[in-house]
Parts: C-alpha cells; structure tokens; sequence
C-alpha cells in the first residue's frame, strides 16, 4: 500500500504554514515565513542581491537582481504568460506551450494527440533557424529525431 501524505497550506500576510500529516509520524508543522522567501544578499568576491516579488497566489511578479528586474505575468490558470520581453503564447483550452515570441524571434511547437511534443521551429524575422520533428512509439517515447539548422540537415 502506497504512503499518504496530506498537505495544508494556510497563506496568511505575513507567513505561510505548511501542515503536513503523514499516518505513521503524525502532523507536522512547518511555519515559512514571507520575508525569508523574499530576498537573498551575498556578500565577498561577489557582492550581490536578489529579490523576488510575489502575488497572492506566490507566483514571483518581479526578480530584482542589483536592483534592475525582470516582471513576470500570468494567465487566470497561474500559467506564465510573460517572461521580461518575452511573450510566451498558449493553447487556450489545454494551456501547453504553442511558442514564445521576443523582438523578432520566435519559437513554434507542435504537439500530437498525446500531448507529446512533435515539432519545434525557432525563427528570426521570417527565416527557420532550427527545426527539429520527433517521433514517438506507443509509450511516449522518442523514437526518431531529425533535426535542421537552417537548411543543414544534421543528423
């Protein structure tokens, strides 16, 4: 028989508890608080500082490194949406990855009924730098990669 493992997550505004029950040790507690998931400072040869921001749902909104910072957007199903400059662009009613978009790169996937990845284009402008299509056997697993590098077809 496999082992049961219960989680409570109670989200308060300054700490987040974690109760967890497991049937042969009992409930444990764990507080976590906010802050400390918040920012980290290194200080010697290096000297530098992260932080993030978090929403309510303690999805990171921003990461500040030195000061400068990246913001992260999400979509109503907690799926990241936006990365800095980068846009990445989802099946609305299954929420995989159809590609992402930056400036005037972007990258396309496909995917077959299994929701298993069948092919991946990345494009500058309008031109293919890379494609690579998979094949799959009845379990999910790949069984053919051809891969193209511009027109070079690399084996």
């Amino acid at each position: 028989m496999g082992r049961v493992v219960v989680r409570i997550v109670i989200r308060r505004m300054i700490d987040v508890v974690v109760a967890r029950f497991e049937p042969d040790q009992g409930m444990r507690r764990v507080t976590l608080c906010k802050h400390s998931l918040r920012a980290k400072r290194g200080d010697g040869t290096i000297n530098a500082s992260v932080s993030r921001i978090f929403n309510r749902n303690f999805e990171v909104t921003s990461l500040l490194v030195n000061g400068g910072g990246i913001s992260y957007s999400y979509d109503t199903d907690g799926l990241l949406t936006q990365a800095g400059e980068q846009t990445l662009i989802r099946d609305p009613i299954n929420g995989l990855l159809l590609g992402t978009e930056l400036g005037s790169l972007s990258t396309f996937q496909n995917y077959n009924d299994f929701a298993e990845v069948s092919n991946i284009t990345a494009s500058y402008n309008t031109s293919v730098l890379y494609n690579v299509v998979y094949s799959h056997d009845n379990l999910g697993r790949i069984t053919q990669k051809m891969e193209t590098l511009g027109k070079i077809r690399v084996e």
